[in-house]
This record gives structure tokens, C-alpha cells and sequence, in this order.
């Protein structure tokens, strides 16, 4: 049986995904490759999962996800965008005109 695998740096965090083939108990095959973690990741999947050793833990902290929603913000839609340019070409027509 095939079953995801994920190899983790020394503070748990994945740097490696793999699918490899287990045995009945869940062990893989290859024993190279024992030393990676075939628990799944829980659903839905964590932002940045982290293996504690025993289970897997979200490491993305709070600040984190409010800095991110805060940038998201601050970002112009396509829609912004493009009002802000043709604005911009408005403006350079009048002052060509010398309307403005």
C-alpha cells in the first residue's frame, strides 16, 4: 500500500513530501526510508505543520495569520487597479489639454 510521507527538519517542519509503499503495519518498505513520518496530516490540512514527535501541530501563530489578512488588505483588486489607471489616463488627457 502507498501512503504519504513527509520528511521534517529538526524543528518538525516538513522540507520533503513522498509517497511511498508501506507494509500491513504501516512501516515502509525501503528502510532507508524509515525515518520519515507517514502520520497523516489532519484535514483539513494545517498552514504550516509542524511534527511534534507524537502528532502534528499548526506553527503558524495567530500574529501571523492577522499580519497576512492585514497585507491582504492593503492590496489593490484588479478592479482598483484598473479604475486607478484609467483615472491616470483622464487626468493626463486633461493636463495635456491644459484643462487641468
Amino acid at each position: 500500500m502507498k501512503v504519504h510521507a513527509y520528511d521534517v527538519d529538526e524543528s518538525g517542519l516538513i522540507v520533503e513530501y513522498y509517497l511511498i509503499e508501506v507494509d500491513d503495519e504501516g512501516t515502509p518498505i525501503e528502510e532507508e526510508l524509515e525515518h520519515l513520518i507517514t502520520a497523516q496530516l489532519p484535514q483539513p490540512n494545517f498552514y504550516r505543520p509542524k511534527w511534534t514527535g507524537t502528532e502534528w501541530i499548526e506553527d503558524k501563530t495567530q500574529a501571523e495569520f492577522d499580519e497576512e489578512a492585514l497585507l491582504e488588505l492593503l492590496i489593490p483588486s484588479i478592479t482598483e487597479i484598473e479604475n486607478a489607471e484609467f483615472e491616470i489616463k483622464i487626468l493626463t488627457i486633461l493636463m495635456e489639454v491644459e484643462l487641468i
